[in-house]
């Protein structure tokens, strides 16, 4: 199974041995054919011209899952072995990868865990952990927004979210250059005390605010009246009543866009 090629004449694919999938790169100038070294059952779909491959490998628990590496050409070694289980914070759904551009940008598509259907998506390393999907609607379907627990602030929306959007400087949902937490929001309140004026134990879904929002029918309006209203009124009204509701009075984060809240500790 032949995959992607580069400008360098660098082709990658497959081939079938029984139950396994052998990945190798053929160099068509030269005609030589190597083996990628790996012990993974392994499908590359696609090489760029900085010898970045993308696919899927079959897990240990039998789910096939999407990946990308770095391919040394000449001898068939991989390094910087990327699983997008990291990705999807999860090694129980099935993921491929099919192509990537020379900006390192890789689409494929990923089988929902709820409704069952493959659905696309655009994967950018230049914000790393972010993707954009297709035919997503990113005001509201949004991944579980987690807390940072890397050597930074504890960020409530980390700007990695949303395709390297920075939630401090821009608005998402209205996607107008004005930031959702401006200064009206961090200093109006002495309980928003964390990083940027925010409580630090939030872990909010910002699929719970978006439909707060549009229950006005105000954050994505055409109408500059109501899109006004949004900007200086419902937008604080929402954000008020979404953290009086996400935090429980024991230090517990709840998501609350279920018919049954569910609250964990935030250590």
């Amino acid at each position: 199974m032949a995959g992607g090629m580069n400008d360098n004449y660098q082709l990658v694919g497959y081939y079938i041995d029984g139950t396994s999938n052998i990945p190798f790169v053929y160099d068509i100038t030269s005609g030589l054919f190597t083996l990628i070294n790996t012990t993974l059952n392994m499908k590359v779909y696609d090489i760029n011209n900085a010898n970045t491959i993308v696919g899927e490998y079959k897990q240990t628990n039998g789910i096939w899952m999407a990946f990308k590496a770095t391919l040394d050409v000449s001898t068939g070694m991989l390094s910087g072995f990327y699983s997008f289980d990291a990705l999807f914070e999860s090694n129980t759904i099935t993921s491929y990868a099919k192509g990537i551009n020379s900006n390192g940008t890789i689409v494929g598509s990923y089988l929902h865990p709820v409704n069952g259907q493959y659905t696309g998506f655009v994967y950018f390393p230049q914000a790393l952990d972010s993707f954009a999907l297709h035919n997503l609607n990113f005001q509201k379907d949004v991944f579980s927004q987690i807390r940072n627990t890397g050597s930074g602030p504890d960020n409530m929306w980390p700007s990695t979210v949303y395709a390297g959007i920075d939630y401090y400087t821009m608005d998402p949902y209205v996607n107008n250059g004005i930031p959702l937490v401006d200064s009206f929001l961090v200093n109006s309140s002495s309980k928003y005390k964390g990083p940027n004026g925010v409580p630090p134990k939030s872990s909010p879904l910002w699929s719970v605010f978006a439909e707060l929002v549009d229950t006005a029918n105000f954050g994505t309006s055409t109408n500059l009246y109501h899109l006004n209203k949004y900007k200086t009124i419902y937008k604080y009204k929402y954000f008020y009543k979404y953290h009086q509701s996400v935090l429980s009075g024991d230090g517990r984060a709840c998501v609350m866009d279920s018919p049954m809240p569910s609250c964990a500790k935030i250590s």
